[in-house]
């Protein structure tokens, strides 16, 4: 019941109060016939008139809490326009604005009161306001949200009126009638958005014209059946023959194949399993069958929370570049072969001119002391002297040939070694006794430290000596007269050790590298100032090799002698012995 109600409800109670007054005005009855006929008249008037009342009461509470409600409901609106991320401008049908909330004043750099009563189209580029008021007027005609895109010149900034990129969203409102009586808009500024989307755009036309075939797969898994593809550009399809579309959801392994090393998919699993990036070399397999060399590189990607989601490979074909490697390689190896063959021939003639004056040298002094022996006319001193040296030069002589001829079994693999349990001792006794003449003549002493706890050696003895003689024999040799030569034998652990040092014409570092090797001395020539062919140290390492051993050579340099150690295998216990009795 609303107030005109309640009024109309006490007009007729007035209404009814006069008609009792009149009734009882123009008759006779005494007031004890009307008046209780008045008094329920009235109270059933009072009743109605609190009835009426109290709807009146309780439409004015609803009433009230209808206009809390609008008012909390429009200060809401207020708050949401005001606070809104976005801009959010109402114009009217024109596109004057008539409000405007703080982030539309910002992106036009003019204060919300100022902005009411301003056309929009003020705000937008020359070049588009044509378009902008066609868009306008045609809102008229339609009832459906629209979006533009539209550039916008906010108010001088700093001197400069700077345009950027805006998405409009535009929205009509109509009275009950259909007419328009005002259009709400909400602006964005989305600059940053369209560079993004122009990096996008130049990235995927990178990825699409790149020479690099690009795969990218997800993280998992790594065992079998592998990470799935998830995208591969047209250079992958040009490289391998798949179409990408064949390779979705497969695994980068099933273009692997029997060539493709697993030393390689190790260090890819490896980079893998801790996120690292790699870079590699790999065979892969066409869809064709036909191989080809890649150069991949690997690297993780993570999203915005910090997590590993997938892994980008770039793949370049080096197949070409692979090629020409091996054929340089070829090359290079055919060039070294022919070096070493050139080499080797040298080295022969070499050898030959040495043997040639190695072996001429003792026969001639046999030769032309021969012919002064067969002549008579030699006393005895002399007779004897010439006996001693025809017989030093054929010993020489036979020297030769027998290295030659070790020489020769060595490389054929044909030295028999006869080993039994050695002592060492009797052995280097034995080549310094051989030695000694030598030394003396060029007054060198020859010292020797032999420790004769020194355990057994399972060994050639006459090889052993052979050893140790060379080794003596070199050291004599190549030591200026005056000089000394040394020789130790000592226990090492499980191996008993030989060392020959003496204070000869040293060794340059060059020249280490090929001291054991066949037919070298430090100077190579015919005219060398000693004697020999160059095989004595390269038949004692064979011999050293061939007994378990090792030898090795030291030297300061030239002028600082030179030590030479031998290393080999000491015997632990009698059952050693009687094993490699049986294996003999």
């Amino acid at each position: 019941m609303n107030e005109e109600k309640f009024f109309q409800q006490l007009k007729i109670l007035y209404d009814r109060v006069s008609a009792l007054q009149k009734d009882t005005g123009g008759t006779s009855l005494s007031a004890q016939v009307w008046l209780p006929t008045a008094l329920e008249e009235l109270n059933t008037a009072f009743e109605e008139l609190k009835v009426a009342e109290e709807e009146l009461r309780a439409q004015n509470e609803a009433l009230a809490t209808a206009r809390q409600t609008v008012e909390a409901e429009r200060q809401r609106y207020l708050d949401l326009f005001e606070f809104a991320p976005d801009g959010y401008l109402v114009t009217d049908a024109h596109g004057k604005i008539q409000e405007a909330n703080n982030v539309a004043a910002k992106l036009l750099n003019i204060a919300p009161k100022f902005l009411v009563g301003k056309p929009l189209v003020n705000f937008v580029t020359r070049e588009e306001r044509k378009t902008f008021r066609s868009r306008l007027h045609q809102m008229c005609q339609v009832n459906w949200v629209q979006e533009w895109e539209v550039r916008l010149v906010p108010r001088e900034r700093e001197g400069t009126r700077v345009p950027f990129d805006a998405s409009m969203t535009v929205s009509a409102i109509r009275n009950e009638k259909g007419e328009l009586v005002a259009l709400r808009w909400l602006l964005r500024d989305i600059t940053e958005r369209k560079q993004v989307l122009e990096r996008l755009r130049l990235l995927e036309s990178v990825v699409l014209n790149i020479n690099e075939a690009i795969i990218i797969t997800e993280t998992e898994p790594l065992d079998e059946p592998g990470p799935r593809i998830v995208y591969a550009n047209e250079a992958f399809t040009r490289m391998s023959g798949y179409h990408p579309q064949e390779v979705l959801g497969k695994s980068p392994r099933f273009m692997q194949g029997p060539k493709t090393e697993r030393a390689v998919l190790n260090t890819v699993r490896t980079a893998l399993e801790k996120f690292e990036p790699v870079v590699v070399e790999l065979i892969n397999y066409r869809k064709d069958g036909s191989e080809y060399w890649i150069q991949m590189s690997l690297v993780p990607l993570m999203d915005e929370t910090g997590c590993y989601t997938h892994w980008v490979s770039v793949q370049r074909d080096i197949t070409l570049a692979k090629r020409a490697e091996e054929d340089r390689a070829q090359l290079l190896r055919e060039q070294i072969a022919r070096a070493e063959a050139e080499a080797a021939n040298r080295t022969k003639d070499e050898f030959l001119a040495i043997v040639s004056h190695e072996l001429r040298s003792p026969l001639n002094a046999i030769l032309g002391w021969a012919k002064i022996l067969r002549s008579g006319k030699l006393d005895s001193v002399q007779t004897n002297k010439a006996i001693d040296t025809i017989e030093r030069n054929a010993k020489a002589q036979n020297q030769i040939i027998e290295d030659l001829l070790d020489v020769s079994r060595i490389i054929r693999g044909q030295v028999r070694l006869q080993p039994h349990p050695t002592h060492l001792v009797q052995a280097i006794e034995a080549a310094i006794d051989t030695v000694h003449p030598t030394a003396d003549a060029k007054k060198i002493q020859v010292s020797s430290y032999l420790d004769p706890k020194v355990g057994l050696v399972w060994g050639d003895p006459d090889r052993l000596k052979q050893i140790v003689w060379n080794l003596l024999s070199n050291a004599v040799k190549f030591t200026p007269a005056g000089g000394e030569v040394k020789v130790w034998l000592t226990s090492l652990n499980s191996q008993v050790q030989i060392k020959v040092s003496d204070t000869g014409i040293g060794i340059s570092p060059d020249f280490l590298p090929y001291v054991f090797d066949r037919f070298r001395q430090a100077e190579d020539t015919t005219t060398r100032a000693h004697d020999g062919l160059g095989l004595g140290l390269a038949i004692v390492r064979q011999l050293v090799e061939l007994h378990g051993g090792t030898i090795q050579v030291e030297s300061p340099g030239v002028g600082q002698g030179a030590t030479f150690t031998v290393r080999l295998p000491a015997l632990a216990d009698s059952s050693q012995i009687l094993r490699l009795e049986q294996l003999a």
